[in-house]
């Protein structure tokens, strides 16, 4: 059963949390007087360690950093939501979740580093964190959720290292957003995942990814792709209006091309297929896939004797 008493922070007079005591340790439920300093968690109270940090702690403050104690392995949801005045943050390694939209709407937050230790990151977590310009989702995280990390408009590059998907809209309206690492397990690309992110140049197509969804890259900046023969689907209007694309390299295991998958990609040129012509007539295409592009021939790659054949 959970107690609850006010603990007066000693090192900080001015913060007053409420914790709650729990089997497993503390936890900060809340900031009862606010401050504009960088704040210093303690790491445990009366010999037992603070665990977590509740649901809408720091909602809103006025906090300016925030050094997470060593013993934290949970954030909860909306923990430091809306702190538009909190630039930086230090995670430790231990923590194990960061909650729904934990830090979402923290508009000067410059950089945060996510510990190795990590295994989930809340939707929504870091959504409209516009200052934020690097950030690297490590192994242990299986999925980036939708919204994590939508309208970051500052961030320049991400490097996710273990993810089997990305969720809807997860980096969408990233619009600085210029270079993508995927990871080699990753499957599944859910809709409007990187939905005009306009500037985005680079981004590697993974050998085991199978699925993009709906609108996954519209509007981006990529100029070429080629996809591996695990890819399978992909869905409607997911590479529209990417308008400095020139090739596109399809492999012989492609089952579904979407309605207006590639609509107004106005400098595609080149669009080869892996296979025979024949396979390629047996590949379901929507209506409009390739309407508004240049290319007027596809290449298709028959048996090397017989080498490379247009249409």
């Amino acid at each position: 059963m959970a107690s609850s008493k006010k603990i007066l922070y000693e090192t900080n007079p001015q913060l007053l949390f409420n914790m709650r005591s729990r089997n497993s340790g503390y936890t900060i439920a809340e900031l009862e007087e606010d401050t504009n300093r960088f704040v210093i968690l303690p790491e445990e109270i009366d010999g037992v360690e603070i665990e977590t940090i509740g649901i809408r702690a720091f909602e809103g403050s006025s906090i300016k950093g925030i050094n997470v104690g060593s013993g934290i392995k949970y954030i909860n949801p909306g923990a430091f939501y809306n702190c538009r005045r909190l630039e930086t943050v230090v995670l430790p390694e231990g923590l194990l979740k960061i909650g729904t939209e934990a830090f979402e709407n923290c508009t000067s937050l410059r950089s945060i580093t996510l510990p190795s230790t990590l295994r989930y990151i809340g939707a929504g977590a870091f959504k409209g964190c516009s200052s934020i310009k690097e950030i690297v989702i490590p192994v242990g995280v299986s999925g980036v959720l939708h919204n994590t990390f939508k309208n970051c408009t500052g961030l320049l590059r991400v490097d996710i290292q273990g993810a089997t998907e990305i969720g809807k809209r997860a980096f969408a309206g990233c619009s600085s957003l210029i270079s993508v690492r995927l990871p080699d397990c990753l499957e599944t690309i859910f809709d409007s995942a990187f939905c005009l992110c306009t500037s985005l140049e680079e981004i590697n197509m993974p050998r085991s990814l199978r699925y993009v969804g709906t609108l996954s890259f519209a509007g981006a900046a990529i100029t070429s792709l080629c996809f591996s023969d695990e890819m399978k689907i992909i869905g409607d209007r997911a590479f529209g209006a990417c308008d400095k694309m020139i090739s596109v390299n399809f492999p012989v295991g492609l089952g579904y091309i979407g309605h207006e998958a590639f609509r107004e990609c106005r400098s595609l040129k080149k669009i080869m297929y892996e296979g025979t012509a024949k396979q390629w007539r047996g590949v379901e295409k929507g209506m409009g896939w390739n309407a508004g592009c240049k290319c007027s021939r596809m290449r298709y790659n028959i048996p090397l004797t017989q080498g490379l054949t247009e249409e």
